[in-house]
Parts: structure tokens; C-alpha cells; sequence
């Protein structure tokens, strides 16, 4: 019965579309074209060498009207995924602008449509960009992810529907930006519409310097091998999301297919409802579990046929409650007396000079220094303690003086008190809104994102509670005016440096947004903690929770055993049969005894 299963889980034969090449000979493989495109000073050249593909570029950007970069491209039509792994590079003396990437291409003309997936390490991570029309200017970016090379990038492209993935690890890929429609021809009502990547198109791995600087020149990064495969095709799901109230709400569920590793995110529009096209095939449905309680996910693996729609039943998401205990912490403090609790570290950071935290009677009264909490360094006060794990930190923020352009205040989770740490902050100034920040990893650039502002922002808004949810190295930002009515959930970020910090600094931050002078008049009330256990609660051998173990929990066994699946905490613990720390074939044959034997 193992080796029927076995055959049950190996991956189709799929049609031919581009081809790929492991870079395994002297050169890369004779379907492939190189040419630089656009004004590249003459300069860019691929070589093969080791199982690596090395590209040295020249040109100033793909952006604007007008590229120049080397690209290394092939015919492709159809749906497909290209995947390729940028190895590294990009490195000094090159500009910090410079990309390397995948790119999806109507032709090699130097104004042609693209969508162009990247690394820029020393920029911000991962970038997703397009021209949407041919001889127009660049008109779409995002910067989904900070992750860092060694990275794998991939991109699909499925009835049209083309979609951003990167994996850490080259097997497990999430969907990083958002999918662009080459299907739709209304660019001027739909800013996904991309209609001159539709048909035949170029596919490849492109690379720009970002310079005309000679010194600067070439940009060198370095690919592992380049994997490419027609896809099935392709059927849709639709479905909607509801409130505890039954209400339509916006939130993202991922739809992950065992055989062929990818994974699609549907978000649902403000009537909850939505529909992503897939390749046809069994899915298993998960939900974003940092930010958002998810019930009513299917148990058992979805069915999507060629051509046809499969409606999934209404799934619940709703958000944690704003205070997630009512059980008081080690970590709370309601600020009462007048002398600071010893579990306090209170310190200046950066910049920031004659700082103070003082108790007053149940309010932290604060005075601040220091320039900004942004760009590469940053200089404020901190009063933060350390905390150990995953957790749900709250505050209420009472008030903040309004003496120059962005004084903030705001809960922070920092990795360390050095001016340069990766952290995360939940924000907010009175004359402008709130918004989340983090410094993804040490010595980055701070990235922020406005907050959902629901009420009146500016002074109006205080007192104002903050909230970070942080589960590994995600963090989820909450805001709400009263706890007991309406909480917003603003975002969920990926801070990568928090992966491997088992303890974080958390407290309280203000920042004059001066650094030559100190403010006083931050004030801050009723700060808690609420720990947050990730260890499920699990039935041996249950893998999809439908409170019984069968076939089907084998089969999603040996998906994870063979690196087909990606397990969730629960499928973790409840897949480890034997208890030996590892998921592989001796747990499914374990949990294939125990379902046939009953």
C-alpha cells in the first residue's frame, strides 16, 4: 500500500513551455539568447561556470521609459513557472540600486512591457516591478519582501494571471507581491492589468547596474540553475470570507498544492468575497495565523478541475482580542508609585541625550531626544524590558507633545539597544497618522506603512492603545481608540533578524525628532503582556484535524516526508509519530499501520 501511495503523489507530466538548465556545462544551454538591451555602455556578458551562472551588467535601470540591463531570455507561451535561484553578488563597489532577477518580457525592445521580479540587497530585499504597456513608462512596483540572497525567485503566469514567489530554502515558496492580470486590457480601471504579457513572450534572468558610474561597473551577480515547466491547466476557486458576525470581510487564504510546490494567496474584496485561478490539482487551505483567527478552513485537501469552479464554503476570520489575557503577567506594570520598577531598562538610544522615564501615579511620564526612529540609525528614548518568546504587547498611549514635525511615540520590539537594530514599531504623531515601521534587519533601511485611520487622526486621537502580536519573526500591528469596540488590524510584517532572537527589548519609545533638545510630555498608561503558546494541542497522526487518522493524513505525511509540503505547527506535531524530532517516511508508514488497522 506504500508504494501505491507512493505513485499517488508523484508530479504529472506537464507540457513543454521554457526549458531549464542546471548550468552543469561550460556554457548555458543553446536555447537560451543573450543580449544587453538598451545603453549599456557596451559592458555585460554571462558565463558558466561550476553548476553557476555569472552575469556581469552594465546599464542604468530598468524603470522609467526605457531600459538597459543584460538579459539572458527564451520563448515561452502558455501558462508556466520559471524559477531561478540568485546565488549573490551585487556587491561594492556596485550601485546599491543595481537588480538581479527574474523577468517575464513582451520583447527584447528596450521600451517593452515587463514584469520583473528582484533582489536589490543592499536596497530593500525583494522588489516586484512592471511596465504594464509597451512604449510607456514603468507604472507599478512593490517591495514585498526584505529577504536577502541566497534566495530562490519564481513567477507564474496562469490564464493569464502572473504571480510573485520566493523560498529561503529553494522547496517551500509563498507568494510575496501581488498577481498581475495579463488577461485584462483595462490598464486605465485595473492597475493589475498588464494585457502585453499575454500570448508569446521572453523569459529569462535580467540584471541592471543602476549606473553609468565606470567605477561602479560592472554590477557581477551570481544564479544557481534555472527550472522551468509547463503547468496544467487551469481551473478557479471562489469563495468567501465572513466576520464572527457573518459579515463579508477583507483577509488572505493560501491555496498550497503538494505536487507541484506552489501556493496562491485569495484575498477577499470588502464583501468578503473572491476568486484566484490555479492550476488544476488538490489544495490544502491555510490561513495567515499571526494577525487572524481562521475557523471553517476545509479539512480535507480541495479539488480544482481544468477549466471549471470549485466553491469552497464560507471561512471565519476574525481578529484576537485586543487584550489577549486576563491573566496578569511578570511583564505588566500600571506604572502606580512614583520610582520605576526594577524590571525596566530605561536608556537613550543614538542620538538621544537626558532622557527619563518617571511613574506618576498610574501614567509613565517620558522625556525624549534624538533626531528620528528611521533610515539606517536611529536616536530616541527607550524604556523596554526583555521578553522572552512569542507574545501580544500592549499600551496606552495617553498623549505626545506637539512641538515639531513627527514627535512620535510608540509600543517597539527591537532586537538590541544598538542605533542600528532590526525592530518593529507601532506609531503614532500628532500631526500625522499611524503607522507601523521596522528595520527588517540590522543596518537596513526602515520601512514604514500607514496604518488603517479610521478616526480622526493628529491630537484627536489620544489616548490611542498600540498593540504588537509577534509570533517568530512575524509581527502583527493593531491600533483601536477602545478596546472594546473596533480594533484595527493595520499589517503583518516579516522582520528576518527576529527568526533567530529567541529574546526581544519591548517597551515603550519616544523620540523629540530633535536631536538637539529633549521633550517631556510623552505619556504612556497600562502596559501588558500577554504570552502566546504556539505548542498545538494535537491527535497523533491527524494531519488534517478532521479528528480522525486515515488515508488522507498518510498521504499528506509523506507530501511533507518527501518536501512537497511545507508542514504547519500542528502538522509539525501530530506528523512526528515516532517522536524523533523529524518528519519522514517512518512516520507515514507508522501512520499508514494506524489507519489501516484502525
Amino acid at each position: 500500500m506504500l508504494a501505491g501511495l507512493l505513485l499517488s503523489v508523484g508530479v504529472p507530466a506537464l507540457a513543454q513551455a521554457p526549458q531549464s538548465d542546471d548550468f552543469s556545462g561550460t556554457s548555458y544551454q543553446s536555447f537560451w539568447k543573450f543580449e544587453n538591451i538598451g545603453d549599456t555602455m557596451d559592458i555585460g556578458d554571462a558565463k558558466v561556470q561550476n553548476k553557476q551562472l555569472t552575469i556581469n551588467a552594465g546599464g542604468a535601470d530598468v524603470w522609467g521609459s526605457n531600459d538597459a540591463m543584460s538579459y539572458l531570455y527564451q520563448p515561452a507561451d502558455g501558462d508556466f513557472v520559471i524559477t531561478v535561484e540568485v546565488a549573490g553578488g551585487l556587491e561594492d563597489p556596485a550601485d546599491s540600486y543595481s537588480k538581479a532577477g527574474l523577468m517575464i518580457r513582451n520583447s527584447n525592445a528596450d521600451d517593452a512591457a515587463y514584469a520583473y521580479l528582484f533582489e536589490s540587497p543592499r536596497r530593500s530585499g525583494v522588489l516586484w516591478e512592471a511596465r504594464r504597456l509597451n512604449s510607456t513608462g514603468s507604472d507599478f512596483s512593490e517591495s514585498p519582501s526584505p529577504e536577502q540572497p541566497p534566495i530562490w525567485l519564481r513567477l507564474t503566469r496562469i490564464a493569464g494571471i502572473i504571480t510573485p514567489f520566493i523560498s529561503k530554502d529553494g522547496t517551500h515558496f509563498i507568494q510575496t507581491g501581488s498577481s498581475l492580470d495579463a488577461s485584462s486590457t483595462d490598464t486605465d480601471n485595473n492597475t493589475k492589468a498588464i494585457p502585453d504579457l499575454n500570448g508569446k513572450v521572453i523569459v529569462g534572468i535580467a540584471q541592471s547596474a543602476h549606473s553609468t558610474d565606470e567605477t561602479k561597473l560592472p554590477a557581477v551577480a551570481t544564479y544557481g540553475a534555472f527550472t522551468a515547466s509547463a503547468l496544467p491547466p487551469a481551473g478557479t476557486v471562489t469563495g468567501s470570507i465572513v466576520d464572527a458576525g457573518k459579515k463579508g470581510t477583507v483577509a488572505t487564504i493560501t491555496f498550497s498544492n503538494a505536487q507541484t510546490g506552489l501556493a496562491f494567496n485569495a484575498t477577499s474584496d470588502d464583501t468578503g468575497k473572491y476568486s484566484i485561478k490555479v492550476p488544476s490539482g488538490d489544495y490544502t487551505v491555510s490561513g495567515e495565523a499571526v494577525g487572524t483567527i481562521f475557523t471553517g478552513l476545509p479539512a480535507t485537501p480541495v479539488t480544482v478541475t481544468a477549466a471549471g469552479t470549485t466553491t469552497v464554503p464560507d471561512i471565519t476570520s476574525d481578529l484576537p482580542p485586543f487584550f489577549e489575557s486576563t491573566t496578569a503577567s511578570p511583564y505588566d506594570d500600571d506604572f502606580s508609585g512614583t520610582a520605576l520598577n526594577a524590571k525596566w531598562t530605561d536608556k537613550d538610544i543614538g542620538d538621544s541625550t537626558d532622557g527619563v522615564a518617571k511613574p506618576n501615579n498610574g501614567k509613565l511620564e517620558v522625556t525624549a531626544g534624538g533626531h528620528d526612529i528611521y533610515d539606517v540609525m536611529d536616536g530616541f528614548h527607550f524604556t523596554y524590558q526583555k521578553i522572552s518568546g512569542d507574545f501580544a504587547a500592549t499600551v496606552r498611549l495617553e498623549t505626545i507633545p506637539d512641538n515639531a514635525d513627527w514627535e512620535l511615540a510608540g509600543l517597539m520590539a527591537r532586537v538590541d539597544d544598538s542605533d542600528n537594530s532590526a525592530h518593529a514599531i507601532n506609531q503614532a504623531s500628532p500631526r500625522h497618522q499611524i503607522q507601523d515601521k521596522r528595520r527588517p534587519s540590522k543596518g537596513a533601511a526602515t520601512v514604514n506603512t500607514d496604518l488603517d485611520t479610521a478616526t480622526t487622526t493628529g491630537s484627536d486621537i489620544f489616548p490611542v492603545y498600540l498593540k504588537l502580536r509577534r509570533v517568530g519573526n512575524k509581527v502583527a500591528y493593531y491600533w483601536t481608540t477602545d478596546p472594546a469596540k473596533e480594533v484595527h488590524l493595520g499589517s503583518v510584517e516579516t522582520i528576518p533578524d527576529f527568526a533567530a532572537a529567541k529574546d526581544l527589548l519591548v517597551g515603550l519609545a519616544a523620540c523629540s525628532h530633535d536631536a538637539s533638545t529633549t521633550d517631556s510630555g510623552f505619556v504612556f498608561s497600562d502596559f501588558k503582556v500577554a504570552p502566546i503558546s504556539t505548542t498545538p494541542t494535537v491527535t497523533p497522526g491527524d494531519l488534517n484535524a478532521d479528528g480522525k487518522v486515515n488515508v488522507q493524513d498518510a498521504t499528506l505525511s509523506l507530501n511533507i516526508a518527501v518536501g512537497n509540503l511545507q508542514p504547519s505547527a500542528d502538522q509539525q506535531k501530530s506528523g512526528d509519530f515516532n517522536n524523533d524530532g523529524k518528519l519522514n517516511i517512518q512516520d507515514t508508514t507508522l501512520i499508514l499501520n494506524k489507519a489501516v488497522s484502525g
